[in-house]
């Protein structure tokens, strides 16, 4: 046998390895504990794009850090998980930006956890391994879905960690574990939890799982062979959904759809959705073809076409609702379909064909790992970043005006007029009170220390329903009107659209370049 037949014997063996549980979590386990330290060991944190949302997400936290409610005290229609990492990370790490990787790092570990023990059962060793990297690298990455690798920005965590999670139901209920004889419970136990886990983070992930689950149902045998199980398993996470405790989220979430965020034209679903994500749905439509083909050839169940089709179409539909340039991470899942479909088959399973089944998932993995290793060579004190050594918000950094262009330059001017915002209350020229931001984000109260007011929305939309004076501003003892907004005339319009009750209230009004402040008058 020449040393080539020796070689290609070897990486078949090699490609079909059952998947030992220890040995996965181990070396999966590895590269993403080194993963995380690349992003929790710099001594500042980066932010080139979107700062925002990371301001957003502290805020929100630290809502909570008060004893707020959710959809209560303030309103949101991204569920309250997101904000609840962070609060753990206060905990960890102290009030700073720290906290919101700590929380990042602590969702990663729970999608690494559910990721072994699903991709255990059902794939080879180096395909579980490819999965479980898949996953779980993405959720740490500093950068957008589908945004370049140095692209440095923590916005919109959530659609990380939704992604992976829907990635791990879809494989979970349509690939029957290896052992049929095995204990299904541990299924089911997963597949309530991801469901969970999906409603308290964005609203669309949780009905596309709901989605893919009634689609189980009726094509999986594995799902199919214990219904009664699946079916009180999808009815108990509606019914958390639909239950008194969470009747203020969802009209939360009805109120984000009156601002018509959720409207999703055709031109969206053809130019972006689809033209914008040619070259990966095109490697979808490949496999779509080739899992029809094998179930035309009886050598797969009409389960496995079915189930691609399901994984485009709801890429597409996810990622309508997202705000990404590209990126459909749940049709990649197919390929692993794929891959275990082929196992069976000798003829059609040669180490050329499951290897190039894995190439598109490693190129991910790649770019993930390469995102944050470019982060962390990135995140080193420099003359070009603005870095924060005051406030809650000390060690945060973002690029300087002059080092900064194009979309980075607005960034950097809001920065830095959110830093003389919070000077106006330094060395006790001010005593201490709750600050309401006419802005799309609050982030005043967190930088400060400051009790947070109650009853604004948590990210302002300038389409949203306008909500009455007294909910936005009745709690509040400062009033800040920033003279150049996020939102071009957003911070304008909310001024007149208050402007009665800030006369009536807040007498006291002071002037700076970039801001004026009102006072409330003495509460009687």
């Amino acid at each position: 046998m020449t040393r080539l037949a020796v070689l290609e014997q070897q990486i078949a063996l090699a490609l079909r390895r059952p998947a030992s549980l220890w040995l996965l979590g181990l070396l999966a386990g590895l590269p993403l504990a080194f993963a995380a330290w690349l992003l929790l060991a710099p001594e500042i944190m980066v932010s080139q794009q979107s700062v925002t949302d990371l301001l957003f997400n502290l805020a929100g936290a630290w809502q909570l850090q008060h004893g707020r409610v959710q959809h209560v005290d303030f309103h949101e229609a991204v569920g309250a998980l997101n904000f609840w990492l962070t609060l753990a990370g206060f905990h960890l790490a102290g009030f700073s930006p720290r906290a919101f990787l700590v929380g990042v790092v602590l969702m990663t570990a729970a999608l690494f956890v559910i990721a072994v023990i699903v991709a255990w059962r059902r794939l080879p060793l180096l395909a579980a391994i490819c999965f479980v990297l898949f996953i779980c690298l993405p959720a740490l990455m500093p950068t957008n879905v589908g945004h370049i690798p140095d692209s440095f920005t923590f916005a919109m965590a959530y659609n990380r960690y939704g992604w992976g999670a829907i990635g791990i139901l879809c494989l979970m209920l349509f690939v029957p574990p290896q052992d049929a004889t095995a204990q299904r419970s541990i299924d089911l136990a997963c597949g309530l939890l991801l469901l969970l886990l999906m409603f308290y983070v964005k609203i669309t992930y949780f009905l596309t799982g709901l989605g893919a689950l009634a689609l189980a149902l009726c094509i999986s045998e594995h799902i199919r062979a214990r219904r009664g199980l699946w079916l009180l398993m999808g009815l108990l996470a509606i019914g958390n959904a639909l239950a008194p405790h969470s009747h203020a989220y969802l009209a939360d979430i009805g109120w984000a759809l009156q601002s018509g965020l959720a409207n999703t034209g055709l031109s969206r679903i053809l130019l972006q959705g689809i033209l914008g994500n040619n070259i990966e749905l095109a490697a979808y439509g490949v496999g779509f073809i080739a899992a029809f083909s094998l179930w035309r050839q009886r050598l797969a169940p009409l389960r496995l076409p079915l189930a691609a089709l399901f994984l485009i179409v709801a890429s597409v539909a996810l990622f309508t609702q997202n705000t990404q340039i590209r990126g459909l991470p749940l049709g990649m899942v197919l390929l692993f379909m794929l891959y275990a479909a082929l196992l069976p088959q000798r003829a059609l399973s040669s180490p050329a064909y499951l290897l190039a089944l894995l190439l598109l998932p490693a190129m991910t993995i790649l770019a993930s790992a390469g995102s944050l290793a470019a982060y962390f060579h990135s995140a080193v004190p420099s003359a070009n970043l603005l870095i924060v050594e005051t406030t809650n918000i000390r060690q945060l950094a973002v690029p300087k005006r002059g080092a900064a262009h194009g979309a980075l330059r607005p960034q950097t001017i809001y920065f830095d007029s959110l830093l003389q915002a919070a000077s106006l209350f330094d060395n006790g020229q001010r005593r201490p009170g709750r600050i309401q931001l006419l802005d799309r984000v609050n982030p005043l109260p967190f930088m400060l220390g400051f009790e947070p007011p109650r009853g604004a929305d948590l990210f302002w939309e300038p389409t949203a329903p306008p909500r009455a004076a007294e909910t936005v501003l009745g709690d509040a003892d400062y009033v800040l009107l920033p003279k150049a907004s996020t939102a071009p005339g957003f911070s304008e319009t909310l001024h007149q659209r208050y402007a009665p009750y800030l006369a009536q209230h807040f007498p006291l009004r002071e002037e700076t370049a970039l801001w004026i402040l009102y006072t409330r008058a003495p509460r009687p």
